[in-house]
């Protein structure tokens, strides 16, 4: 938990299918974000989407509708 909210460090990310995305494989679909002086590589919202499929947990199933909206939204940008 940091002052700004939860943060998450993943190594790898297991899809809706089961399989494994990798560490090397998640920074190279990452996208870089500035925060202040703060420079940070983000998963990539196909790759959280997919681990969350994974996880099928409630709080998971509940994120997936706005999470897969940002990513249609991306997709027009």
């Amino acid at each position: 938990m940091t002052d700004g909210g939860p943060l998450d460090l993943l190594v790898e990310l297991r899809m809706a299918d089961g399989s494994r995305r990798s560490f090397a494989e998640l920074f190279a679909n990452a996208s870089v974000i500035h925060v202040g002086t703060l420079t940070a590589r983000v998963a990539a919202l196909a790759d959280v989407i997919g681990s969350k499929e994974f996880a099928n947990r409630p709080k998971d199933r509940e994120a997936l509708p706005e999470l897969r909206g940002l990513l249609s939204r991306q997709g027009d940008a």
